[in-house]
């Protein structure tokens, strides 16, 4: 168990929540989301919605692992079986390369739009994670928590008031609300799979969260509880679906405009700068490319942190000698990461949506197996019976995995 010290103030309990908020605002919101309202209308709030609830519960068990243990939901894997560790290695390959590659590559469009740079998008995306390496390794978790604050605190004021000013001037019947204008094709099936893939994020930014409430919990002494670790989940969790249905509205904004989403990550920063500032005046110009810039580099930022510290502890878990050399571990397994995913933007970024779309399908069909591993994981004999969540959060995320599951069917089905 834990050890438990003096109860922290609002602001210093929250932390982990954040980094997993900023980690989830990046790419599936500010590209994917705004997609779908922008090509599909605001009837699609329902499915980020539905795919935001269904998978609530595979996420919090992140937090609510570690605080409850003071351990990982990765030391829970190795503890079911060599097949849960394999799936867990699966889905992180995944998103220390294609994941980090995409992410970092829509992030590069906007810091070229930004600075006005004329080199090509990957070299810019290769950059950019380069810069994050020596950050995380010269600034730690501290560094990395207060610098997503101020970037969410900066990017939420700015997407929020365009928001609230272009709500007004717009006339919506309910019809567009609940159903699509033109029926729901095969397409917007496939659409809506790659949307739903990182909505609200990765369902492996569970085992994420347990890794950040571990640090988390070891920075505090012990200060950081169970209940603070659920308050400060659930405050990042709603700060998702919040900006998620905003970044909707500002797609559905952008077709009201006339405009039609470039497959260009450069270019598509332009357009999302435009309405922005279409809402709040040209001055808003440099400060919603900063917002933009700020909002996706965190991003990147703690994609680049996350998977290394998981790699480092998945190794110290596999060799024990390991165990004591973790952060020189968690630099290896970023350097790693730099490689592969600056591989990958020299060889195969030529399309950043198609790009997007084939990493969050991947993602989407690998979610109920994770989130079947974490439900597993804190109704395990690991975790005492009084300490397991209530009836309502098992079966709704059993609910969820068999939802989750269905809906993968469905799109095999359909699509091959």
């Amino acid at each position: 168990m834990p050890k438990q010290g003096a109860s922290l103030g609002l602001f210093k309990r929250l932390g982990p929540g954040i980094l997993f908020a900023v980690s989830a605002i990046g790419t599936s919101h500010v590209v994917q989301s705004t997609r779908a309202g922008a090509e599909y209308g605001a009837y699609m709030w329902i499915f980020i919605v539905a795919a935001c609830v269904v998978r609530y519960p595979a996420f919090r068990f992140g937090a609510e692992y570690a605080a409850i243990t003071g351990r990982s939901l990765i030391d829970n894997y190795f503890m079911q079986g060599r097949w849960a560790v394999a799936i867990f290695i699966v889905d992180l390959l995944v998103n220390m390369s294609i994941a980090t590659a995409a992410i970092s590559f829509v992030a590069a469009g906007v810091v070229d739009y930004v600075f006005n740079l004329t080199i090509p998008n990957n070299i810019t995306a290769i950059l950019l994670i380069a810069f994050c390496v020596v950050f995380l390794t010269t600034g730690h978790y501290k560094l990395l928590e207060k610098t997503s604050k101020l970037l969410l605190f900066v990017f939420s004021l700015v997407v929020l008031a365009a928001v609230i000013k272009l709500s007004p001037g717009q006339n919506y019947s309910l019809q567009e609300f609940w159903l699509p204008q033109e029926g729901f094709s095969q397409q917007t099936l496939i659409f809506t799979v790659a949307l739903a893939g990182w909505m609200p994020t990765a369902i492996i930014a569970g085992s994420f969260q347990s890794l950040w409430v571990c640090r988390k919990m070891a920075t505090s002494n012990g200060a950081f509880t169970r209940k603070d670790a659920l308050l400060d989940f659930n405050i990042g969790y709603a700060i998702t679906i919040f900006f998620a249905l905003c970044f909707l509205m500002l797609g559905v904004f952008m077709a009201a405009q006339g405009v039609s989403i470039s497959g260009s990550s450069g270019e598509y920063s332009s357009q999302m700068v435009g309405v922005i500032a279409s809402a709040l005046g040209d001055w808003a110009k440099v400060i919603s490319s900063i917002a933009i810039l700020a909002i996706l580099f965190s991003t990147v930022l703690t994609l680049v942190d996350a998977c290394p510290r998981a790699a480092a502890y998945l190794a110290g878990e596999i060799k024990t000698s390991l165990q004591q050399k973790q952060q020189q571990a968690y630099r290896v397994a970023m350097c790693l990461q730099f490689l592969v995913a600056g591989v990958i933007l020299l060889l195969f970024a030529k399309s950043f949506r198609s790009f997007l779309d084939f990493a969050t399908t991947i993602s989407f069909l690998g979610a109920p197996m994770l989130a079947w591993i974490n439900h597993r994981a804190i109704f395990n004999s690991d975790v005492e019976a009084s300490q397991q969540p209530g009836p309502v959060i098992k079966y709704w995320s059993v609910a969820g995995v068999v939802v989750m599951i269905l809906f993968s069917v469905l799109y095999l089905s359909v699509r091959f």
